[in-house]
């Protein structure tokens, strides 16, 4: 099973690798795609605080990115290392700059995934949608930039779904003892 998993790994990602590795032009683009479009996410959760007074949708959203990303990704990769693409293979090269560090799971896509779902799920469509092609789109570009596997950004999705349906379905939880008593907090420091 294990090498099935592997050579099924290897396939795919240089199904989106190949087309770009032997192209220096489209580095740059590869390295906005996914290193740096990540930061439309905190950029849209601080619109939804100041200017759309949305507080609470944008707590729940960043609360659901936070736990996809620093417990369960944290958690998994404290017990178990994998390294990226680039360090296990002489035939993937770094095509953007990161650290050798672990690949498994994605925290880029556990993040992106929690952010979009609980955005999409609270009635607002538009931006949702938006959210969750933007996490596709960042987790594709990572592989094609050869820093994951295609199963560390499933088990990644996985991860943001489990955090987004953990905020879901616990919205009354978190919203009375966790996320009210912040807004309150930030609302007499009028932020």
């Amino acid at each position: 099973m294990n090498t099935f998993i592997s050579n099924w790994d290897w396939k795919i990602l240089y199904v989106f690798y190949n087309p770009l590795a032997g192209n220096p032009t489209w580095y740059p683009v590869l390295h906005w795609l996914a290193v740096l479009l990540i930061y439309l996410f905190p950029i849209f959760l601080v619109y939804l605080w100041f200017f759309k007074k949305e507080k609470i949708l944008a707590l729940r959203a960043f609360l659901a990115g936070i736990v996809g990303w620093l417990v369960f990704c944290k958690v998994i990769q404290f017990f178990f290392f994998r390294a990226r693409p680039f360090a296990t293979s002489n035939s993937v090269k770094e095509l953007v700059f990161h650290r050798p560090d672990t690949s498994f799971p994605s925290d880029h896509a556990a993040f992106t995934l929690a952010i979009a779902l609980v955005i999409l799920w609270s009635n607002n469509k538009k931006w949702g949608w938006a959210l969750l092609v933007l996490s596709l789109v960042i987790s594709l570009a990572r592989i094609a930039a050869g820093l994951h596997f295609p199963t560390d950004i499933l088990v990644g999705w996985f991860l943001g779904l489990g955090s987004a349906l953990l905020f879901h379905y616990l919205a009354n939880f978190w919203e009375v003892y966790i996320i009210r008593p912040i807004v309150k907090v930030a609302e007499r420091l009028r932020l």
